[in-house]
């Protein structure tokens, strides 16, 4: 009998996430006594930003495979997916985030509810919020006081500290000034605790994540 297997997408996008905010972590160290100079601070920059897409990555990926692992479930997903796409244009409605109706969806199939009040929902909505603000970057002036500011507010509530680059006001907007070893950490440990509530609420005790 073939063996057959398959790649963990949480796995794969948590543990990339992982690596690059442990390069954040390596970077920041390695100028505590020194300014961030342009290039370096592109570097930060680059890595911070793939961590937190990543970690955001890896909350679909979970997702997507609690609705897979049942094959009715995946099809009434889609029937319904179809369904609210077509009423959403027709409607003023905002939904929440599509990752968050699909593990509503995924637990709802399984006779459990998603808790909306819990530390773990809201802090992933924060992610997903400042993931959507770099995938759907929207360009604004250093003196302006408006979406950027938003997610700034959402982290300083949040208490991430600023990233390393804010020492040097040459550089220091957004998102350089908050992309950094604290909030590439943030998204992984955030990510991190809603996967492992996902994974318990839907009774799953094969999946497994990365230490982050």
């Amino acid at each position: 009998m073939a063996v057959v297997r398959r790649t963990s997408g949480p796995w794969m996008h948590l543990g990339a996430a992982k690596r690059f905010a442990d390069q954040c972590v390596l970077l920041e160290a390695a100028h505590q006594q020194a300014q961030f100079e342009s290039e370096e601070a592109e570097t930060l920059l680059h890595k911070s930003l793939a961590a937190v897409i990543l970690a955001a990555s890896a909350l679909d990926a979970y997702a997507n495979q609690l609705l897979h692992d049942k094959q009715e479930v995946k099809d009434k997903w889609k029937a319904r997916d179809e369904a609210r796409s077509a009423a959403k244009k027709r409607s003023r409605e905002k939904p929440g985030p599509e990752i968050l109706q699909k593990f509503a969806y995924a637990l709802e199939q399984r006779g459990r509810l998603l808790d909306e009040t819990s530390k773990e929902y809201q802090d992933v909505l924060a992610l997903i919020d400042v993931r959507n603000s770099l995938v759907h970057f929207w360009p604004e002036w250093t003196d302006e006081k408006k979406e950027h500011e938003k997610i700034r507010s959402t982290l300083r509530a949040l208490n991430i500290a600023p990233s390393r680059v804010a020492t040097n006001p040459a550089i220091a907007h957004f998102p350089e000034d908050y992309m950094g070893a604290a909030l590439a950490r943030w998204a992984c440990v955030t990510a991190r605790a809603f996967l492992e509530r996902m994974r318990d609420e839907a009774g799953d005790s094969v999946t497994t994540f990365p230490a982050v």
